[in-house]
């Protein structure tokens, strides 16, 4: 099939309408593309190709699940947990992203208020990552790529803030975790300065907790 008839085909199977942003970046071939130099990455995971997302099988783990849920796959972390639109959940007329361990389709946690809140997040995680040079290199390639693709998608204020962040990772930072656990590292962004960027520009409520459905 068609990515056009494959998106398609995924709006009748889950009774959902796809972002338009979405939508745009499978035409412009940045999702599901055999051309690495037009994918545009994740910082962590990978975008589920189209007939994935046609095909996910809610019952692989257990048989009892909904054969939808009420979740629509659209990516996936490192050890293969997915990232799901929850249309339950609406922000702004858009529904929400959430994560959940693979096969627990039952216990989500609440990450974006959009798909382009989950890219925005991206970044800023992105930005927090790395202290050694194959770290920063990865980092200085991602961030290329999603200057000329994600960044223009994004609302102006996103952009001025991407914009004031260095272009290399020098901030030395060291913090203290509520569990009393001490952190350290070097990057583009400190940590803190990334969770309050999240909290001013992506919150919503729930933003970070763990709910049943």
């Amino acid at each position: 099939m068609s990515h056009d008839e494959l998106l398609s085909a995924i709006e009748s199977r889950y009774g959902f309408q796809l972002p338009a942003v979405y939508r745009h970046m499978v035409q412009q071939e940045w999702i599901d593309t055999p051309d690495y130099d037009k994918y545009t990455p994740l910082y962590m995971g990978e975008w589920l190709q189209l007939q994935a997302i046609l095909d996910f099988d809610f019952q692989s783990v257990d048989p009892d699940t909904a054969a939808n849920p009420g979740l629509i796959p659209f990516a996936q972390s490192p050890g293969g947990d997915p990232y799901f639109w929850y249309p339950a959940r609406m922000v702004n007329g858009e529904a929400i992203v959430v994560y959940c361990e693979f096969g627990m389709y039952d216990r989500i946690r609440l990450d974006a208020p959009s798909l382009l809140g989950f890219c925005y997040r991206e970044v800023l995680d992105q930005l927090t990552a790395g202290s050694d040079a194959n770290d920063e290199r990865f980092a200085k390639e991602h961030l290329a790529r999603w200057r000329s693709t994600w960044f223009p998608l994004f609302p102006r204020e996103w952009q001025q803030t991407l914009a004031a962040m260095p272009d290399s990772a020098t901030v030395e930072w060291k913090r203290t975790l509520k569990s009393g656990h001490k952190e350290k590292g070097r990057a583009f962004l400190h940590p803190d300065e990334r969770d309050r960027i999240v909290a001013r520009d992506l919150a919503f409520d729930g933003i970070d907790t763990e709910i049943r459905i």
